[in-house]
Formats: structure tokens, C-alpha cells, sequence
């Protein structure tokens, strides 16, 4: 089963331009292996159920601890990268502290984990765990938290919890025939691979598994054949050498269920972009989406309001009405039975507002790509904007923040550059003249979705014109861009 909350890291393997990265989320599910066949349970054998059922435990204990050692680790870093900057540690020394917190513990050189007791490190489960991988994740994380102020107290310290996954390497996660010292990676079990493309398009559950270290084997879930269609493309191309695996990560929810983020390296496909070309995002209410050229009128109207407000409006009475039900219940034991009906009610809201905001995107980047637009300006949003009961309620309930990244992500696998304007004035100035009401006068925008200029030399006086079209017209040609650009892309990835 493939997830639609798919993403993108933002930053490009060794800084290559020509490459971009995606994860793939993939339900795994443990599987015993017998002589390289898969052992399936029969239903009169009790003891190979029991068997199966063991494995299954081993298997699911073992990434447990190994999660355990890895927060472990992954803490002390950042401690010690945070007492390093604190105390301005010499070059020399952070060197050094960097070599010895990168080495496994029962390195034949010395260790930083060397006289950690055992009941908090389990070193019997690291296996696979590459601990310069891990440094290095935590150093970015460090380095991004000092950006964002960690040093001035405008941000704490980051640290790693349950929630966190696995991390991998791709010699662990890549493809096993890559790897035929480890045994390690994915694979399948047809003689061919011609054989196997075949399955994997026709097949609801093809044979696709990924081996670990420490015997763990587990079979890939991608789930139906409609909505996994372009992720079994994505595999056809990486079993043939175009896609490549990276570093990936194996997670565990709260239900227990294993997932394997799957990172891929990707060519980027070369579009012709013209850097003249500019489409203007107006992110409203009455509109959803407004994308409009800079240099002709051509428009796309995305969304429909009433259908977004109806559905929102829809899950907050529905879970208002359960939450008043809960405000009766005893507390205790089966609290957590108890709430999963609310649960299961902001999962669906979840999901209903990712698939929109991804369909949104999807279209507002296509729209980009038509019209050859090398840039799209977006506007800095925030519930300042927005005045009305009703608006505030669609604000909370859309994800204007969620929108934004997909669009950024989407857009760095184009080659199209996303830039954030200033909202001032850009709904209340006329994108045909540039002029906007005086502070005495009342605001050409009559209503939410109306603008009329009433600038006697503009072409347009006294037409009618959509509020929103002109909001992202004034966008599309506005050179007010925030002070904090980069920032925003860095937030939106």
C-alpha cells in the first residue's frame, strides 16, 4: 500500500541539478523465508502458524530496539554537537569528537559509545545501522535548528523520540543484486526481470520483497493495482537503472504496521522554461486556487468553495458530536478504544484535505509547465487575511501551510523556481492600472469576489472584474518579494 502523503526532500543528491529525490511510502509486511521461497502458513499445520507467528514478534522486537539504539545515539549527538557550540570547542577537537561519535560501539579504534552500559545501548541490535549516517542526519537537523535560532532561545534543543524511523542505508535498502556481499535489499523471485515487469503490472501482490541484516525478510504491500500504478512504473524503472535508491528509513505507527520510506534519485525532466513567464498563485477563499500569466490573460480557476466548506463543515460537527458522546464515558482502562472513532474522523480529514491539496498542486504546477512559466510567485499567508467566521473556519480546515509545500516540492521536479511575495495590497490594486482606492475612499473591492477600478485613465474603469483574478495578476507581476526567501522554501520542504 502506497500512501498519497508522498514527499519530497527538497535537496538534490550532492547538490546535483540534474537529479531530484522522492520518497515512496510502502507498507512491509514480515514474511519467513525457506531456501529463498516464501513459507506461507497452512491452515491444518498449528505448528507452522506458531512458527510464522514467532518470526513475525522476532522481527517486529528486533526494529524496536534497534529504534531504541538509534534514539540513543541519535541524543547523545545532539547533546554533544550542542555542548560543542556552546563551549566554541576548537576545529581540532569537534574533528575528533566527530570520528568518535561516527564509529560503532566494539570499534577496534575507540568509540564515544564504548562505556555506555548495555542495559542503554543494545549493540546486539545496531546491525545495518550506519552510525556516520546517523551523525550525519543529526548535524543537519543541529544546523538547520541553529538557523531557525536554537542559539538565542527562540527554538529548543531537537531530540528524537519513538516516532522516529530506522535509517538505512542504501546498501541495506537498495537493490540486493547491487549488494551480493550483503544479501541485503530488494528483490524479486521470477527467473527474469521481464518476467517479473510483467507480474508487477498484472499482479495485485507481485513478488517483491526486501532482505536486512539479522534475517529479516519482509514482502512489499503496494497495494491496488489502480492506485500503485505509477509507483510499480517507478520500480520497473529502477530494476532497469534509470531510478536509483538512496538512503531510506523503516518506520513503525502506532498500530504496529511496518512502512519502508523509500527514497529514489531521479533524472529531472528538461522542460522548456521561459524566465519571462510568471504564474500568479492567489490562494483565496471565494477561489480556492487562482493561477493567472503575467504577460496574457490567460487564467485557471481551481477548486470549489461550497464543496470545501460543506465537507470541513461536515467533519468538525461530526466530531464535536462524538467528542460530547466521550465527555459521558468513565476514564481508565479502553480509553484508547474508546477514542478511535474520533481518531478515525481526523484521519479522514487528514486525508481528505492531503488528496485535495495534492490535486491543487498538481494542476497549479501543470498550468506552470504549459505556459513554459520558469517562476511562480505565492503569496505570504496568514489568518491576518481573513475576517470572516466562515473564512477562518475554511483557513483551519484547508491547510494553506500543506498546499504551499506540495506545490514547492512538485515544482523543484520541473525545474520551475517558487518565490513569495507580499500579500499587501494585492487584492485591493488594480492589475491594469496599478492604482488602488485612496485611505478615504472605500475599498474597490466591493465583495469577496468583485473588483471594480474606478480610476477614470484605466482601461477597465468601472468593469467588473473577478476579485481573485486580480489578486493573482498583482502577484504574477509583483517584484516585492520577502526578505526571508530562502526560508520560506526551506520551511515548504
Amino acid at each position: 500500500m502506497t500512501n498519497t502523503d508522498d514527499f519530497v526532500s527538497g535537496k538534490d543528491i550532492e547538490n546535483n541539478k540534474e537529479t531530484t529525490t522522492l520518497t515512496r511510502r510502502i507498507r512491509l509486511v514480515p514474511v519467513l523465508m525457506d531456501k529463498n521461497s516464501e513459507v506461507e502458513p497452512d491452515g491444518a499445520d498449528e505448528e507452522l502458524k506458531k512458527k510464522i507467528a514467532d518470526y513475525k514478534y522476532s522481527v517486529y522486537n528486533h526494529l524496536k530496539k534497534t529504534l531504541k539504539n538509534q534514539i540513543t545515539v541519535q541524543n547523545l549527538i545532539m547533546t554533544n554537537l550542542y555542548l560543542e557550540e556552546l563551549y566554541k570547542t576548537p576545529k581540532e577537537d569537534r574533528e575528533e569528537l566527530r570520528r568518535l561519535y561516527s564509529r560503532m560501539p566494539g570499534s577496534k579504534k575507540e568509540s564515544a559509545y564504548s562505556e555506555i552500559p548495555q542495559e542503554f545501548l543494545y549493540v546486539e541490535h545496531v546491525t545495518g545501522v550506519e552510525y556516520c549516517d546517523i551523525y550525519h542526519k543529526v548535524y543537519l537537523d543541529f544546523c538547520k535548528a541553529c538557523r531557525d535560532g536554537l542559539l538565542y532561545g527562540k527554538v529548543s534543543l531537537p531530540s528524537y523520540s519513538f516516532s522516529s524511523p530506522i535509517n538505512y542505508s542504501s546498501k541495506k535498502c537498495g537493490l540486493r543484486r547491487n549488494n551480493p556481499r550483503t544479501n541485503n535489499g530488494i528483490y524479486h523471485m521470477d527467473s527474469c526481470d521481464e518476467e517479473f515487469f510483467e507480474h508487477l503490472v498484472k499482479e495485485k501482490n507481485p513478488k517483491l520483497f526486501l532482505s536486512l541484516p539479522a534475517g529479516m525478510n519482509f514482502k512489499l504491500s503496494l497495494g491496488s493495482l489502480k492506485k500503485s500504478n505509477s509507483l510499480r512504473k517507478e520500480f520497473i524503472k529502477i530494476f532497469n537503472g534509470v531510478y536509483k535508491i538512496c538512503g531510506s528509513s523503516i518506520e513503525i505507527d502506532k498500530s504496529n504496521k511496518v512502512f519502508l520510506n523509500l527514497t529514489i534519485k531521479i533524472p529531472r525532466e528538461k522542460y522548456e522554461l521561459n524566465s519571462d513567464n510568471v504564474v500568479g498563485v492567489d490562494l483565496g477563499v471565494a477561489n480556492p486556487a487562482v493561477c493567472v500569466m503575467n504577460n496574457s490573460e490567460h487564467s485557471l480557476f481551481l477548486g470549489d468553495k461550497e464543496d470545501m466548506f460543506n465537507l470541513s463543515k461536515k467533519y468538525q460537527e461530526e466530531k464535536r458530536r462524538v467528542q460530547k458522546g466521550l465527555a459521558f464515558t468513565n476514564g481508565g482502562h479502553g480509553r484508547t478504544k474508546k477514542l478511535q472513532k474520533l481518531e478515525r474522523l481526523k484521519e479522514h480529514e487528514k486525508n481528505f484535505r492531503g488528496t485535495m491539496n495534492h490535486k491543487l498542486s498538481k494542476k497549479i504546477v501543470d498550468f506552470a509547465v504549459d505556459n513554459k512559466a520558469k517562476y511562480i510567485n505565492l503569496e505570504k499567508i496568514d489568518s491576518r487575511g481573513f475576517r470572516e467566521r466562515e473564512d477562518f473556519v475554511l483557513l483551519r480546515n484547508w491547510g494553506y501551510y500543506d498546499l504551499t509545500q506540495k506545490i514547492v516540492y512538485k515544482t523543484k521536479q520541473k525545474g520551475i523556481q517558487v518565490r513569495f511575495v507580499e500579500p499587501a495590497y494585492t487584492s485591493q490594486t488594480c492589475s491594469c492600472c496599478g492604482q488602488r482606492a485612496a485611505d478615504n475612499e472605500a475599498s474597490w473591492r466591493v465583495n469577496q469576489s468583485d473588483f471594480i477600478c474606478r480610476n477614470s485613465d484605466c482601461e477597465k474603469y468601472l468593469k467588473v472584474v473577478n476579485a481573485d483574478y486580480n489578486a493573482a495578476k498583482n502577484i504574477a507581476t509583483c517584484t516585492k518579494f520577502c526578505d526571508d526567501q530562502d526560508d520560506e522554501i526551506n520551511k515548504s520542504i
